[in-house]
């Protein structure tokens, strides 16, 4: 008995950690930022640090993706970046029924000394102190009643180093109520942290009084019994409630003899400006025990007089007394020209307050005054100017600007506040030096006008310190730092989400993330004790490969890096610029489509002095009004006059560091899996100085992640209008082999991209190794690791999981002895190999089928809960050449499958009246369950015959014949094409209009463009039992061309979200002579299938998954350029595994030549011929045709230019094979070729007339 517990414990832990494992792939999954594995999280809690653990606790749901039922959740990492989930630590009383005590956030020590008196045989106890939030009125267990909606303060202890709690019942809460004078506030009264005073030898804790943003301060000496010692605040930012505070002390300039408190406060609403909805602030000060004390820097008095030795007028700088702007020395324009100070409230004005005596106001015709004032030219002597300003909130348009040389060194602008506030500029460095101040207003808008005052010289600056923010973005709340840490290894780690729409971001099955852990120090700057943050993370263990260079200059416009990304570490410094103009900008575009249609920057403006993230394409923007937005961060440049940014991106987060970690800006996006480029972008003129050094980020919830592809050799993509030399390292890791770096002098200009591609590599899963030097094995087209593999079966994606199952020989590299193959992938681009599926066992061989999803468990080989994935196949028995059909499935999401012993399902005796082979000749069933009828279908090729048969079930495991569908049902279809095999079975919307059309596609073994075998396609109609085909157009017939696309299947079980029919095939034609000893059989790379209107016909388009963009890397791109006879363009260019995508004019009598892998005699030529519009594939000198004699010669398809005169095509190149797509897709070819490893150039040609190559986008793909 025991044992059988234990058993199944141990089983179930494993399922549970396996499940885990395999969610941390979903779209939008961070991959190197904290997740829980499903459910709703916010707030960190109780951050602490002990015998060489992180505990993370955290603010959870258990049961939903939504706020409720909150608990604290718990993972424990060794290093803030590989965490590992454990079970909730403190779960809602009474969950999942009626909840009668919630627990809000809080803290977590580690009472090392046991003044709690919880320890016990010398286990050091932890102590959790957290809000309980009580839903209703209640006596609780220790005698104390609260009423509904109270929150008071708990404790909890842990003799097991934070893996299991006890709740305090015999006296929780510890805290009941607020102090005396605010004990109104019960319903607001929350979020205690914690730690030890080692100075007055006790417990401190710090509560929020959210409505009246005050923090009340507790001491304790045991951690139960509380005194109240004294409050803070309010103070800087007050919107909205004050949360989730801490304070905690920091070396100032790293010298502990000067050590601050620094306080952490959270508001909700009340962010930074600019951002609506949460933030979270720190003040600086000092803290004795009992009390914390901000520091400020506050002015004496608001009318500080000059201090500056100076021949002019005080009151050109107050601006008091009689007299115009003119008259005072001042250079007016527009509006101004002979206006005079303002004495008070101009007419039509909201009350204006902070000014002493006159004072400039530009609100003179209301907003529609527009001017300049320039003082007269003044040395700089001191190192401070201050000054009054307010009114509105305009870099570059409403500010007042210092300029020296004519530049402007220093800006400031108003608040949209009638109100004047003091400011300083630091001018140290520009002591000695003619300067003027400007006062600008260009703005007539609202807010458009300024207001200035107190223009002061001093040798000290008389601004406040203000609000200090944590972090400048929209998604930065609730931050926590760790206890256990030494004072100068404080971290600290925030939710990184905003309640404006937290619960409505487009995550599933969980919702929010946490920042990066973040090392904060206090440094002065500017005359400030400026926090300093830094992440922290194993950054070595995850970088998968690193780019970096450096550019003298960055032209205008914008140019496509050699990189490319989901999850990226940016480091990205330039040169400010001088007087720079208006939209002055430079920066990084992330995330981006090959359009920009999608796109996230990331930059510095140069005129306003600040960073910025812009959001508005990144993605999905529509799920809250206020997402899409673009969010600045003041940041000056350091003393060398260079710009630093590090940016952490994930694939939902961006995090951006400025300078040495003096400002943050952390944001959410939500981009489409396609968008994967990187593109520096310069704006109002050229950037110098510029150096940029990316890693490509794996994933921490991966063991893998960290090793890569080692580099085998190495092919040199570049451009040859290079206008300047720099150095370009790749760096590929690997945590299980040797790194391999490798570095070159190339030639880069702004246009054309230039990169090392590695272009063969070795997998990660052993391969046998090839007889010959040279195997062709692809590098981004499926092969098995090793023996033979026909066409793909079973096709499904179960969760985010894509399952690819194949005909298999596991024992040899040749027809026969047929299982299921299996492997899975997240992106289907890299696969991971996996145990035979579906055997061939006793005599009987698992010959092609399909699989789906029996979701109501309808077949009753699963359970309500667990329904099982059903595999129906063929089974073949070679002793007597029957084939009957069987069935197998899955109850573990595909991993494994069980034979149903019940099979075969439909026997040789069932089959024999509908097969004139007697059931000898029918197999590959295709299936699915049809809703409008409740029945489960199936559909049967009977090989020979040109007929498929439709049968029906309502259990998936008895079946009734139908009717029959042949050849002659097909009106219209061409003569010549026989063997029907390999049914595939579906409907699609035509796009565009609300019509939808059933769709079956047939593998027949003759007839094809090409010869042999081939894919056609019909369009029709369907009623639960019969197909009617529409009559065939001939040109909309042929899914394929190439003689190479065979056995083609779709994937089922695609989420609706998503919404594509994926098609793949086997690409090859001639059974075991393709010269590949180690394997035989590639698949086609997948491929989407749509109907669409093309030229006002409705036509089948197929295109290649958009996921294969973040599988490659800009190569070199051309855009404009005219290509006359005579001229050949990349020919510069070595690779053998692109993409390449081609938009283009032809004009009358051209024809486009794209040869591909060629070298020496050896060349595939993709040819379009204005004239006919026909594509062809001539592979007729490609390499090794000898090994078949339909190994060569040309494939040719037509369409059309469109409406504009323009073509598009796509090429797929990899190392044994091309596919060429036309059009919009609505032509494709499809062929194997075996070129020389040492062919891999190209040239692009044209004959009979010129072309406008609009623009040519090549992609290098090497795993």
């Amino acid at each position: 008995m025991i044992f059988n517990f234990s058993h199944t414990f141990v089983v179930c832990l494993t399922l549970i950690q396996k499940s885990i494992a395999q969610t941390y792939n979903e779209l939008y999954r961070p991959q190197y930022h904290f997740s829980p594995a499903k459910n709703w999280m916010n707030d960190p809690n109780g951050l602490v640090y002990y015998n060489s653990t992180y505990h993370l606790y955290y603010q959870y749901n258990p049961g939903g993706n939504t706020w409720g039922a909150m608990s604290w959740g718990h993972a424990t990492s060794n290093d803030l970046t590989h965490w590992k989930q454990q079970p909730v630590a403190l779960q809602a009383r009474g969950y999942p029924g009626e909840i009668t005590e919630m627990f809000f956030s809080g803290s977590t020590v580690v009472d090392t000394q046991n003044t709690s008196g919880f320890g016990s045989n010398g286990k050091v106890p932890f102590i959790a102190m957290y809000t309980s939030y009580y839903p209703g009125t209640s006596v609780l267990p220790s005698g104390k009643t609260v009423n509904g909606g109270t929150q008071a303060q708990s404790i909890a202890y842990s003799v097991d180093e934070g893996m299991t709690w006890t709740t305090y019942d015999a006296s929780n809460p510890v805290i009941l109520a607020p102090p005396a004078p605010y004990a109104d506030q019960w319903k607001d009264f929350r979020d205690p942290f914690v730690f030890w005073h080692d100075a007055s030898q006790k417990w401190i804790s710090v509560i929020s009084l959210a409505q009246l943003h005050k923090l009340v301060i507790y001491t304790s000496t045991n951690l139960k019994t509380w005194t109240y010692a004294s409050e803070f605040g309010p103070m800087n930012a007050v919107g909205g409630v004050w949360e989730c505070p801490s304070i905690f002390p920091l070396p100032l300039d790293g010298d502990e003899a000067k050590t601050k408190w620094v306080a952490q406060i959270g508001l909700n609403p009340g962010g930074p400006p600019g951002v609506i909805g949460s933030g979270t602030q720190y003040i600086v000060g000092n803290f004795n025990g009992t009390t914390f004390v901000a520091e400020t820097h506050a002015p004496s008095s608001p009318t500080t007089t000059s201090t500056r030795s100076s021949t002019l007028s005080t009151s050109v700088y107050n601006f008091d007394g009689l007299g115009t702007y003119a008259e005072r020395g001042w250079t007016a324009t527009g509006g101004l020209v002979g206006k005079s100070p303002a004495q008070g409230t101009l007419n039509g004005q909201n009350t204006v307050t902070g000014y002493s005596g006159n004072y400039v106001n530009t609100f003179i015709d209301a907003d529609a005054t527009t001017g300049t004032l320039t003082s007269p030219s003044f040395v700089v002597s001191e190192n401070w100017i201050n000054f009054l300003i307010g009114g509105g909130n305009a870099p570059g348009v409403q500010c007042i600007n210092l300029k020296v040389q004519g530049q402007v060194v220093r800006t400031a602008t108003g608040a949209d506040e009638e109100k004047l506030v003091p400011k300083s500029w630091d001018v140290a460095s520009f002591i000695g030096q003619s300067a003027v101040i400007e006062i600008v207003d260009a703005s007539t808008g609202g807010w458009g006008h300024i207001l200035v005052d107190e223009i002061t010289f001093s040798d000290s600056s008389n601004e406040p310190y203000g609000t200090s923010w944590m972090d400048y973005g929209p998604d930065f709340y609730a931050a926590a730092p760790f206890n256990g840490l030494a004072i100068v290894d404080r971290i600290s780690i925030a939710w990184m989400n905003n309640w404006q729409y937290a619960s409505a971001i487009p995550t599933s099955p969980w919702r929010s993330i946490f920042s990066i852990p973040r090392q904060l120090s206090l440094k002065t700057i500017g005359g400030r004790p400026t926090l300093i943050q830094k992440p922290v993370a194993d950054f070595v263990s995850l970088r998968k490969s690193t780019y970096t260079n450096t550019f003298d200059t960055v032209v205008e416009g914008n140019q496509l890096l050699p990189l490319t990304g989901k999850s990226l570490d940016v480091t990205l410094s330039f040169s400010d610029r001088v007087a720079p103009p208006s939209s002055s900008q430079f920066g990084i575009i992330l995330r981006a489509t090959s359009d920009l249609t999608q796109q996230t920057r990331v930059g510095y403006d140069f005129g306003t002095k600040r960073l910025f993230v812009d959001r508005t394409k990144s993605g999905d923007v529509g799920f809250d009004g206020t997402f899409s937005n673009t969010y600045y961060a003041p940041l000056v440049a350091a003393s060398n006059g260079k710009v630093t940014l590090r940016i952490l991106l994930d694939w939902s987060s961006i995090e951006v560091f400025g300078g040495e970690g003096e400002v943050t800006l952390s944001a959410q996006i939500f981009p489409r899996d396609n968008g994967v480029d990187a593109r520096l972008f310069s704006l109002g003129g050229s950037t110098n100085g510029v150096s940029i050094s990316a890693n490509v980020v794996g994933s921490a919830w991966d063991p893998s992640s960290g090793s890569s592809s080692t580099v085998s050799s190495m092919s040199f993509i570049g451009s040859s209008t290079s206008t300047r030399s720099t150095t370009i390292s790749v760096v590929t890791t690997s945590s299980s082999r040797t790194s391999t770096v490798t570095s070159l002098t190339i030639s880069i200009t702004s246009s054309v991209a230039t990169t090392l591609v590695p272009t063969t590599t070795s997998s990660t899963t052993p391969r046998p190794t090839p007889t010959g030097v040279y195997d062709f094995r692809p590098a981004y087209h499926f092969v098995a690791s090793e023996n033979w593999m026909n066409e793909p079966n079973g096709l499904i994606k179960i969760g985010s999981t894509w399952h690819l199952f194949y005909q298999h020989n596991p024992t040899g590299n040749f027809w026969g002895n047929l299982s299921w193959g299996h492997a899975t992938s997240i992106d289907l681009v890299y696969w991971n190999h996996k145990p035979v599926a579906i055997s061939s066992a006793n005599g009987i061989q698992a010959f092609t089928g399909t699989s789906y999803f029996d979701a109501s468990n309808l077949s009753g080989l699963g359970t309500s809960v667990n329904p099982p994935y059903l595999a129906f196949y063929t089974g073949y028995f070679p002793s007597s050449g029957v084939q009957d059909q069987r069935l197998a499935y899955s109850l573990d999401q595909g991993e494994t499958w069980i034979k149903y012993p019940g099979s075969p399902i439909i026997s040789q005796a069932q089959e024999s009246p509908h097969d004139i082979t007697n059931g000898l000749e029918t197999r590959d069933p295709k299936v699915f369950f049809h809703t409008p009828t409740s029945q489960w279908v199936m559909i049967l090729a009977h090989g020979g015959q040109n007929k498929l048969t439709f049968w029906t079930s309502s259990d998936a495991k008895t079946w009734t014949w139908k009717s029959d569908f042949a050849i002659g049902n097909v009106p219209g279809i061409p003569s010549g094409i026989n063997g029907w095999e390999v049914p595939d079975f579906f409907e699609l919307t035509i796009d565009g209009i609300a019509q939808k059309k059933w769709v079956l596609i047939v593998t027949p073994a003759t007839g094809s463009p090409a010869g042999g075998n081939g894919v056609f396609a019909l369009t029709g109609s369907f009623n639960g039992t019969l197909f009617t085909a529409d009559a065939v157009d001939t040109s909309n017939f042929w899914l394929d061309y190439g003689r190479d696309f065979d056995g083609v299947l779709s994937w089922e079980n695609v989420e609706a979200a998503d919404g594509r029919r994926i098609l793949a095939s086997v690409m090859n034609s001639y059974g075991g002579n393709p010269p590949t000893n180690t394997y035989k059989g590639i698949l086609s790379f997948p491929r989407t299938l749509q109907l669409k209107q093309v030229n006002g016909k409705t036509r089948f388009v197929q295109l290649p998954v958009s996921e294969l963009d973040a599988a490659s890397v800009p190569a070199t791109n051309l855009t404009n350029q005219n290509l006359a006879p005579g001229q050949t363009l990349l020919n510069n260019i070595h690779s053998r595994s692109y993409d390449i995508r081609m938009t283009f004019i032809p004009t009358t009598g051209s024809t486009l030549s794209l040869a591909v892998r060629k070298g020496s005699s050896q060349q595939t030529v993709i040819k379009y011929v204005q004239s006919s519009g026909q594509l062809s594939v001539d592979r007729t000198a490609s390499g090794n045709t000898g090994y078949d004699p339909a190994a060569g010669g040309v494939h040719t398809a037509s369409f059309q230019a469109d409406a504009n005169g323009k073509v598009q095509l796509r090429v797929l190149v990899d190392e044994s094979s091309i596919e060429v797509f036309g059009g919009k897709g609505e032509v494709v070819i499809s062929d194997l070729i075996f070129p020389d490893v040492a062919s891999d150039g190209l040239a692009l040609t044209t004959s009979g007339g010129s072309v406008l190559l609009e623009s040519v986008d090549m992609r290098t793909i090497s795993f």
